[in-house]
């Protein structure tokens, strides 16, 4: 139950901190203070959810789940960024970090029934 809630937290996280980087970035060009100020408090959002997942579940657990960030930032620049394609690299890299996300989740999981 401890890792559920640790995953949920994460990921939580990184959804707010991927929208704090959105938002920097439509906040940056031209200088809007409103975006960058909004953005800032997403992802500030974002740290204390992190802070909260690693109360509830293992760092080796949580951690790697911050990579999703890059998959949520890659989607999002996508729609909100019309001069941002996804490429077939881009789409490499996104297959890539959900199987290692996966990979490690799965050796997360096997080290909990080994110990218990």
């Amino acid at each position: 139950m401890r890792q559920t809630m640790a995953l949920v937290l994460t990921l939580l996280c990184t959804v707010c901190t991927s929208l704090g980087q959105i938002l920097w970035k439509l906040g940056a060009d031209p200088l809007n203070y409103v975006w960058l100020f909004v953005g800032f408090v997403f992802y500030g959002m974002g740290a204390l959810l992190m802070i909260l997942a690693l109360r509830s579940g293992d760092l080796s657990f949580v951690h790697p789940l911050l990579a999703t960030s890059y998959i949520w930032v890659t989607v999002a620049s996508i729609v909100v960024f019309p001069a941002d394609v996804l490429n077939g690299w881009k789409i490499v890299g996104i297959s890539m970090i959900i199987i290692s996300v996966i990979l490690l989740g799965i050796g997360s999981a096997r080290s909990e029934v080994s110990v218990s």
